[in-house]
């Protein structure tokens, strides 16, 4: 039985693979290029979410509510490493918009349009 790739004795030229088979240097980030003015717009967004949300986090422990202390600091450290995506250019997507309706609203907005 060979080994597998990027292990030793591999025969491979002695490039060390990472826990999911790929190479040192696929690993590596991507060089960073020019930041587009949108893109630094939404790193700002992102990271103003995680501070915003980690002195909420610590507001939230101030007044004995370590629920919402963990949802906060939970929520801000998720921003915080896609800033971190953002401003090494691996985010795919810069803004997450989240549109919520509800049943209820779109259930009059039907009534009334077959009312008329």
């Amino acid at each position: 039985m060979s080994p597998a790739p990027g292990m030793p004795g591999s025969g491979n030229g002695g490039e060390q693979g990472n826990a999911f088979g790929r190479s040192a240097a696929s690993a590596a980030p991507r060089p960073g290029g020019r930041l587009s003015g949108f893109r630094i717009s939404c790193g700002i967004l992102w990271a103003a979410i995680a501070v915003i949300l980690g002195a909420g986090g610590v507001g939230e422990l101030t007044i004995g509510n370590a629920g919402g202390a963990i949802v906060c600091f939970v929520i801000a450290v998720g921003s915080a490493w896609y800033d971190v995506r953002v401003w090494t250019s691996r985010a795919r997507l810069l803004v997450l918009f989240i549109a919520v309706v509800s049943e209820r609203t779109r259930l009059k907005e039907t009534l009334s349009s077959r009312g008329r």
